[in-house]
């Protein structure tokens, strides 16, 4: 029989996971929108410009913010 092996996930990671399982559940969040945050989230970018950037795209919006 296989060992498990259990994998510790750090702070940032839990909290991480957690946000996007609530994102998920939201109406208003398409799968493609979440995708994209997460790409962010992976290269460290979850700032607000990019965060409102994808989001405005995902509702339609396409002007830029000063």
């Amino acid at each position: 029989m296989a060992k498990r092996t259990a994998i510790l996930k750090s702070p940032v990671e839990q909290i991480m996971d957690t946000m996007f399982a609530i994102i998920e559940k939201q109406e208003g969040f398409g799968s493609e929108t979440i995708q994209k945050l997460k790409q962010l989230s992976l290269h460290g970018d979850l700032t607000k410009k990019p965060i409102i950037k994808i989001i405005r795209e995902s509702s339609g919006e396409h002007h830029e913010t000063a």
